[in-house]
């Protein structure tokens, strides 16, 4: 069974969802953190990559 927190953190601990003998706990190898101006950055330019090549694509 997979529980999500209610909290407004990954590491919120409620009540409701304690750790209990038998748990499974999964910890990700390999974990890259990245800022929300980093995503829209990377989101924004293959947005405008995609609108240049359709344009391209329109020219012919």
């Amino acid at each position: 069974m997979v529980e999500r927190t209610t909290g407004g953190s990954w590491f919120a601990v409620s009540s409701e969802s304690q750790i209990q003998p038998g748990d499974t706990i999964v910890v990700p190898l390999d974990y890259e953190h990245i800022d929300n101006l980093t995503l829209w950055s990377k989101a924004t330019q293959i947005l405008y990559q995609m609108g240049v090549a359709v344009a391209a694509l329109n020219a012919l």
